[in-house]
């Protein structure tokens, strides 16, 4: 049986965490992700798009790693982990 989630900030931890293995081959705990939400937080992440009223596309540097993000303002918390190269997924600005 599947394990079920306490709040949509913990579903997003643990997908954030799967994306960014299967994408980037790094699995980023909760400490790591908030490390990538207070960068985004700061200012100090490149800014790609919008989604939405809450979701937001982030290009943040990481321990040597260039990382595409989706960040939630409203959670203040990092929603996926997107492929650098794939233009078919959100935050590509030639679409």
């Amino acid at each position: 049986m599947a394990r079920r989630t306490k709040n949509k900030k913990s579903a997003q931890r643990i997908h954030f965490r799967r994306r960014s293995l299967q994408r980037y081959g790094i699995s980023l705990g909760s400490e790591e992700q908030k490390e990538i939400a207070g960068i985004i937080r700061n200012g100090k992440a490149l800014f790609v798009s919008r989604i939405s009223a809450r979701l937001s596309v982030f290009m943040v540097y990481y321990r040597d790693t260039e990382l595409k993000v989706v960040y939630d303002s409203f959670r203040h918390s990092l929603a996926t982990a997107l492929p650098l190269e794939d233009s078919d997924f959100i935050g590509d600005e030639n679409e």
